[in-house]
């Protein structure tokens, strides 16, 4: 699939899933930055995590007073380097390096403690993402000469990947911020057991919710009431 159909695709689907007024619908811009690394019963012998970032939109649909769905559609470049041997060849040594810019379109639900103005929050779901490019080093060498790896093993990406994630994170008026993990399900190569080479990475990141509806005025001023109103909307007392 070519990676205009595929943004326009995970794009299509982003602004596809949730279709309502703003009473129950906020919306917003994040970013921020992303640590990759490599899982599985067949991951490599030494593994070198990377740094990288990440950038997008999110959409929080409200299902109920303290629970909603919130899904993002968002770039993220995934990279890790890696040292191996390639199995059934002798003295063979492979050393790749991997730069994957993907669309990501994770789904969460999420649970809210607190109101609409400052609360914390979780977030459980699973993310679907597309590479659209990568650039790709590989170093091959059988008993130190350097030979082609592609004819010993498939270094070709699958062309979607999909796995797991969680995220915590709070709100102060406008404000949004989370931490959180990706387990990658998908294996990175394709012609590969699934459960060989994985993505799993840690990221977090910061935003702003575009469609914000400012407090009333009296919580602003009086800060004995913006108190009490807090303790009663996040507890019901």
């Amino acid at each position: 699939m070519q990676p205009m159909k595929k943004i326009l695709l995970s794009f299509s689907l982003f602004f596809a899933v949730f279709q309502t007024s703003e009473a129950q619908f906020h919306y917003g811009l994040q970013a921020g930055l992303l640590n990759n690394t490599l899982i599985g019963f067949g991951k490599p012998q030494n593994i070198y995590p990377k740094t990288s970032f990440m950038a997008g939109m999110f959409t929080d649909y409200y299902i109920s007073e303290y629970t909603s769905v919130y899904t993002e559609y968002r770039y993220e470049r995934r990279s890790f380097s890696f040292r191996d041997t390639i199995p059934f060849v002798e003295e063979s040594k492979v050393f790749v390096d991997e730069h994957i810019d993907c669309i990501a379109f994770p789904v969460h639900l999420k649970f809210k403690a607190g109101d609409e103005y400052y609360n914390a929050y979780l977030l459980f779901g699973a993310e679907f993402s597309f590479p659209l490019y990568a650039k790709q080093t590989l170093d091959f060498t059988i008993q130190d000469v350097a030979v082609d790896a592609t004819r010993y093993a498939n270094f070709e990406h699958n062309f979607w990947d999909y796995g797991l994630t969680t995220a915590f994170g709070g709100q102060t008026n406008n404000v949004v911020f989370k931490l959180g993990i990706y387990y990658g399900l998908g294996n990175v190569y394709q012609g590969r057991n699934i459960m060989e080479i994985r993505q799993a990475f840690g990221y977090g990141n910061i935003g702003v919710i575009l469609n914000y509806n400012p407090p009333p005025s009296y919580r602003k001023s009086n800060p004995i009431k913006n108190l009490k109103y807090r303790w009663k909307k996040s507890f019901g007392r």
